[in-house]
């Protein structure tokens, strides 16, 4: 049987927080480390943004807007930046990711249901939701940390599940996918050495 190797592709990635985190900075360097062209931008104050670029990343210039959106490939973002995004920055974000940009939503509870992306990715919050679980990461073997329960809804796709409570999935937007993850402070596993 043939094999056909192929390799790996650079990811344009947009970074978007409202303020630096630890689980942000890991992924941050992990990804400038593999060499991905990123731009991380965090909010100083209601209109005004600190851009940090690497890897020979385009910077941004004010307001989201499709055109901006269009030069990445992915946007990692929590719900808390993508709320405090303008209706036309949401518009723009909900459009290319239609058209095929990916979105990585990490989630401290269930997106709401009236804006982008929660009318995709139908979350309910599961109630008693324990603070930590068990999971297993198949050759990173058991972990363990905090996560948001939740039960997916019927267009979302599990990846990585405990029991009954969905940790990781995603959702098909028209050509672009809307994916998600539960579990917090990931860092951990790059404290203790885990790349």
């Amino acid at each position: 049987v043939p094999v056909e190797v192929v390799a790996s592709r650079q990811l344009s990635i947009l970074l978007l927080q409202d303020y630096p985190q630890a689980e942000v900075r890991f992924l941050k360097n992990y990804l400038t480390g593999k060499g991905h062209p990123l731009v991380t931008r965090f909010r100083l104050s209601k209109n005004i943004f600190r851009y940090e670029v690497a890897n020979s990343a385009t910077k941004l210039q004010g307001k989201l807007n499709v055109d901006a959106l269009d030069r990445f490939d992915l946007v990692v973002t929590d719900e808390q930046s993508l709320k405090a995004l303008s209706a036309e920055e949401t518009t723009a974000m909900e459009t290319a990711v239609r058209k095929g940009m990916g979105l990585l939503m990490l989630l401290n509870g269930p997106p709401e249901s009236r804006r982008f992306p929660g009318d995709v990715l139908e979350l309910s919050p599961s109630s008693p939701a324990p603070d930590t679980v068990r999971y297993n990461l198949g050759s990173f073997g058991n972990q363990s940390g905090p996560f948001v329960a939740m039960k997916p809804g019927k267009r979302v796709q599990s990846i990585l599940r405990s029991g009954n409570y969905v940790l990781q999935g995603l959702a098909l937007c028209g050509n672009g996918k809307v994916g998600f993850q539960s579990l917090r402070e990931t860092y951990r596993l790059a404290l203790g050495g885990d790349q």
